[in-house]
């Protein structure tokens, strides 16, 4: 199974750009910053939930049988 990136690594890129965008914005005033940040943050969510849904319906393709060696993986 390729893990990838883990789910809260793009909780943490989405906190993260927020966060910038709403420091840019104050310094420098420019009103466009925080839809860039906004927009940052949409995609995290949406890359997350479809990675939630395709989890989903691997589960339930399935059987619930699990590595015992599958925790290293991660």
């Amino acid at each position: 199974m390729n893990y990838g990136f883990p789910d809260w690594m793009f909780a943490a890129i989405a906190i993260a750009a927020y966060e910038l965008a709403a420091w840019l914005h104050q310094r420098l005033g420019v009103p466009w910053l925080m839809w860039v940040g906004y927009g940052i943050v949409a995609f995290c969510v949406l890359v997350v939930a479809i990675r939630w849904v395709v989890r989903r319906v691997q589960q339930q393709k399935r059987p619930s049988e699990q590595e015992e060696d599958d925790w290293r993986n991660y």
